[in-house]
């Protein structure tokens, strides 16, 4: 006969933290079965997928349709832009735990596991970040790696602009924060979003690979012209939400500092002189 003590008829076990994973999508349909296979094969499976359609024309929409899981559920705005579909993300995420994926990304296996177990792990850190693989177009070739090399209150950081916390939306957040996307913002949302909610909060990282970012075709951050004037208008929000003068001037700096370098990369040298004298 077996017996079972009552110490273990006592014992409940505790679900694994649900996490929330948000994706916009636009006219994205090249990508889609490869984010959607990668976010099938997590380690971590108490997963929701919200996925938000934002007016595509190449048959994204009846790609993302054909899913099956019942942990994926899909919403549609018509061409609203990127952070309206990520708000309406989020305001259907019942999460303990958020994270971005792209539509044009993929999640390595372990990207969600390493993450949360990092976070259920130190309950004092509020974000956690990780491995950045930046592979060719096909996802076959890593052609760099970045990796994060701070830890702490990332408000400073964010605001130097430095790139030791941030590459863009691979935070895993602790929980679905109460701010959202600025909708005015088509260049540098996801750094506004972050500053909006990371004062007096801490952010860490775990060793290992959480996305692999794909290159070789058009993306926000290649438009150096774009980021330029979503710098701009960044800077002009910021006082809204509670950041002194110094500390806006203090990002005018660091955005003037980038944006003179990409102009003379780009051999855009009057440009870069007018940056220079006149600022951002």
């Amino acid at each position: 006969m077996l017996i079972v003590s009552n110490k273990l008829r006592s014992c409940s076990i505790v679900p694994e933290p649900l996490i929330s994973i948000l994706t916009p999508v636009k006219d994205a349909a090249t990508f889609l079965a490869a984010a959607h296979e990668s976010v099938l094969n997590q380690t971590w499976t108490n997963w929701e997928w919200l996925i938000c359609d934002n007016g595509s024309q190449d048959g994204s929409l009846e790609i993302i349709n054909s899913f099956t899981d019942g942990r994926i559920r899909i919403y549609s705005e018509s061409q609203a832009g990127v952070s309206q579909a990520r708000n309406r993300c989020l305001n259907n995420a019942h999460g303990d735990f958020i994270c971005m994926l792209d539509a044009d990304d993929v999640l390595p296996p372990n990207s969600l596991k390493a993450r949360a177990d990092h976070l259920i792990a130190n309950p004092e850190f509020d974000f956690c970040d990780g491995i950045v693989e930046r592979c060719d177009q096909d996802l076959n070739k890593v052609v760099k790696t970045w990796k994060p090399a701070f830890e702490g209150d990332p408000t400073m950081e964010l605001l130097n602009i430095r790139h030791n916390c941030f590459f863009g939306n691979t935070w895993m957040i602790r929980k679905i924060p109460e701010v959202r996307f600025d909708v005015d913002l088509r260049y540098s949302e996801d750094l506004m979003f972050f500053l909006s909610q990371s004062s007096g909060k801490i952010y860490s990282w775990v060793n290992e690979p959480v996305l692999k970012y794909r290159t070789g075709h058009f993306h926000a951050m290649s438009d150096s012209r774009g980021v330029e004037s979503g710098y701009r208008h960044l800077a002009a929000k910021l006082p809204a939400i509670g950041f002194s003068r110094n500390e806006v001037d203090l990002f005018r700096s660091a955005a003037q500092r980038i944006c003179v370098r990409s102009a003379v990369k780009e051999w855009r040298i009057l440009h870069a002189l007018k940056l220079q004298v006149a600022g951002l």
